[in-house]
């Protein structure tokens, strides 16, 4: 669904869309950078999430001739979330810097789930609701959030970095979904 401009445009310099102007920069850690920006997909500007996952060692890319790299298995398992109907976001490029046949840092973009937010912040805010308020609330994430977990395990996947940060719930009353997913959370 991208634009092939745009596709063109990340193989050239991977890099480019952390320095460009109006790119809001959500994580820049040793092992990774994380961006939200506006590219065309399917034809209309959408908000994305763009990811790299640096390399940290210098051993790191041989070991990345025996496996996956860090960038090729969340392209792989956001893939096969969407495929049985768990909400994700949706993978949309997955590309690497190589050097003598060995992957060094890769990069990751997804679509952006517009309307959510992390079960961290979603506690937070709970905090300053009215005591039947926020009892409410809390109890429709948790049972959401169960559900989600339940349905993971009963399909044998796993998240290798299941915690709060990393689970998005809605911002509202309207559910949260993937695309042919009637679920109303999502896995990051």
């Amino acid at each position: 669904d991208l634009d092939p401009a745009t596709v063109h445009s990340f193989l050239q310099d991977p890099d480019a869309p952390f320095r460009q102007g109006g790119v809001t920069l959500l994580k820049n850690s040793r092992g990774s950078t994380v961006a939200e920006l506006e590219v065309l997909v399917g034809g209309v500007l959408r908000k994305v999430i763009y990811k790299r996952f640096r390399v940290r060692t210098l051993t790191e890319p041989l070991r990345n001739l025996a496996r996956r790299t860090p960038a090729l298995r969340s392209w792989i398992f956001g893939q096969g979330f969407c495929e049985r109907g768990l909400p994700t976001p949706r993978p949309l490029l997955v590309l690497h810097r190589r050097l003598l046949g060995m992957s060094f840092e890769g990069y990751l973009l997804t679509e952006k789930v517009e309307n959510a937010q992390n079960l961290v912040e979603f506690v937070d805010q709970a905090h300053h609701l009215p005591a039947a308020q926020r009892q409410q609330a809390v109890r429709t994430q948790v049972i959401q959030v169960a559900k989600i977990l339940r349905e993971l395990h009963r399909r044998r996947l796993y998240h290798r970095d299941l915690k709060a940060h990393n689970v998005l719930v809605s911002r509202s009353p309207r559910a949260l979904t993937c695309p042919g997913s009637s679920a109303s959370l999502g896995l990051l």
